[in-house]
């Protein structure tokens, strides 16, 4: 991890690549800086449904929900949270609920852990 700012240093087991999300901008800050914003939005916006939709009981939906999740995750290269997202996609198929509020948690650290290495990694790089 060092100083390269491709990858942010991150506070426990989490490691970020922003290879992929670099790729995607092709050089353009403004885009990158969009892919990160909709990275955050999108997976803040994720855990609260799947934390409702848990809550309700609607396995179909929260299963849904981490599995859309996990994909575009990992399609933009922050991979760190897609074994926890499998996982908790498969827990809610079995209703482990257990489990699965377990991962849901793990999901949420996992996901402040990156938003903080995101915008230390925004503020070093200058990005808007």
């Amino acid at each position: 991890m060092g100083d390269d700012p491709a990858k942010p240093a991150v506070a426990g087991p989490i490691e970020l690549d922003l290879t992929a999300m670099e790729e995607l901008a092709d050089g353009d800050s403004a885009v990158l800086a969009d892919l990160i914003a909709t990275f955050v939005r999108h997976t803040a916006d994720a855990i609260v449904n799947a934390r409702a939709a848990i809550g309700a009981g609607n396995s179909v939906e929260a299963a849904r929900i981490a599995h859309t999740c996990f994909g575009f995750t990992a399609t933009i290269g922050i991979t760190a949270m897609v074994p926890t997202l499998r996982q908790l996609e498969r827990a809610v198929r079995h209703d482990h609920r257990d489990e699965t509020i377990h991962l849901l948690a793990e999901w949420e650290r996992q996901f402040e852990l990156i938003r903080e290495a995101l915008r230390a990694w925004k503020d070093r790089s200058n990005l808007t």
